[in-house]
């Protein structure tokens, strides 16, 4: 599982450099001016679905390449079956549930590296984040 979500990081990249050129010049504001998450909280709100799209794809190819769907779902079918219909088919889905550990995982690791920004001078290594954060 954290193979398939490693296989669909990189796809991520174009998608955060088209939510940037979508920017206005408000949400940059806010970005700069507000809390020490609010570059992830736009980026949050502004790929989330189009990365779900792209990752889930890739997910589901590297987990049934690792036969681990399909084993899964041998396992879900049962445990459904003898829950009585307690445990429904969508809480039970192995590729949306990495898929979406993996996009919790990737906005943690954003948030982390924006903190860093903020916080440390060292860490801003383009003259863009020179010029934005250091007026702070």
């Amino acid at each position: 599982m954290n193979r398939a979500a490693e296989h669909a990081v990189p796809v991520a990249k174009d998608i955060f450099l088209k939510a940037i050129r979508e920017m206005r010049l408000s949400d940059a504001r806010a970005i700069v001016s507000g809390p020490a998450d609010a570059a992830t909280e736009y980026f949050q709100t502004h790929t989330r679905e189009d990365l779900q799209a792209a990752f889930l794809p890739i997910v589901r190819k590297a987990t049934a390449d690792a036969d681990v769907t399909a084993r899964y779902k041998q396992l879900a079918e049962r445990a459904g079956s003898l829950s009585g219909g307690f445990l429904k088919p969508e809480t039970l889905d192995l590729d949306g549930y990495v898929t979406e550990r993996a996009l919790d995982g990737l906005f943690v690791k954003l948030a982390e590296e924006e903190q860093r920004i903020r916080q440390d001078p060292l860490a801003r290594t383009t003259d863009v984040l020179k010029k934005v954060f250091g007026r702070q």
